[in-house]
């Protein structure tokens, strides 16, 4: 019986600050992840189900370097404010402060090593979910099973992944040598824990990170021979007039259409860093992925189905 899970990760979105180089570096261990919205070249599928290869923006997370340019959007030329009341106008401007993009972020190779890690990664030939909270997970997802990463916001589920489980596997269980991108990204940065971290002295001694408890999964991806359920991103056609690529994450009401998933009470409270795990039947699941891919094709969006890695310079 596969999974459904809701994953939530921390949802504010990347700073860059007043920075004049238009560079951010790798992220140091002590930072927080975020989301950014990023450019890159991919794939990607419209509402007649053809493929667009094209310059694509879209939300998600990398941690290495990048370059970045600001958007400088409006937040009131974005959203509707209509007859609304002052009151209510402050309200709605509240409400979209985070969902609108801020910067447009460009990954650049990661050379070299850095601390924070990036998961799940979504370049390249292979998809990867690595590590993040596996833990609470308590179980081996099923292949087929959907993880949705999202944000807590506003009440409801914002989402910037939905990744469908392929395969599955213990660490150590096969040679990862040539997933460069996954080692440099992933794999790298978990072993420099122990060196990084100031806590990990304090609570492990000499121990190494173990990856023991940790699976990799890799994600089904679309294909010729695969159209009806794969992984993607919500995602819009790169444009040098910056308002007319950016978007902000779709809001899912997973709740209310879904009764029998797990679901957090508090909508600020436990959900803003939780993973909620639900077997359903295949049916069930299905009908949640189709959901989802319809919710983001009708704001107007393509799903962004493979991502090229960035060039090694």
């Amino acid at each position: 019986m596969p999974q459904i899970v809701q994953f939530f990760h921390p949802g504010s979105q990347q700073g860059a600050g007043n920075k004049n180089h238009r560079e951010l570096e790798w992220k140091k261990l002590d930072k927080p992840h975020a989301r950014k919205f990023l450019k890159a070249t991919g794939i990607a599928i419209d509402k007649n189900n053809e493929e667009i290869h094209d310059e694509l923006t879209f939300w998600g997370e990398w941690e290495a370097k990048t370059k970045f340019q600001k958007t400088k959007l409006n937040i009131e030329e974005q959203v509707d404010l209509g007859d609304l009341s002052e009151e209510e106008q402050e309200k709605e401007k509240i409400k979209n402060k985070d969902v609108w993009p801020k910067n447009i972020f460009t990954p650049v190779y990661p050379n070299g090593q850095g601390e924070q890690n990036t998961d799940p990664i979504v370049f390249g030939k292979n998809w990867y979910y690595s590590n993040c909270k596996q833990q609470k997970l308590k179980k081996i997802l099923e292949d087929g099973s959907i993880i949705i990463f999202g944000s807590a916001k506003n009440g409801e589920m914002i989402i910037d992944t939905v990744f469908v489980v392929d395969s599955s596997e213990e660490y150590g269980s096969r040679d990862l040598t040539d997933e460069k991108l996954l080692k440099k990204l992933a794999i790298d940065p978990l072993k420099e824990i122990p060196k990084n971290d100031p806590n990990w002295k304090a609570k492990n001694g000499d121990e190494e990170f173990d990856f023991a408890p940790l699976r990799l999964y890799t994600a089904r991806k679309y294909s010729k021979d695969n159209k009806k359920l794969f992984s993607f991103v919500p995602a819009k056609l790169y444009n040098a007039a910056l308002e007319k690529c950016v978007f902000k994450r779709i809001p899912l009401n997973l709740k209310e259409k879904f009764p029998c998933l797990e679901w957090y009470e508090e909508p600020h409270g436990g959900a803003a860093m939780n993973v909620y795990v639900s077997d359903v039947d295949v049916n069930t699941r299905n009908k949640i992925w189709d959901y989802i891919k319809n919710e983001v094709l009708q704001e107007g969006l393509l799903l962004g189905v493979d991502f090229e890695e960035p060039a090694d310079k």
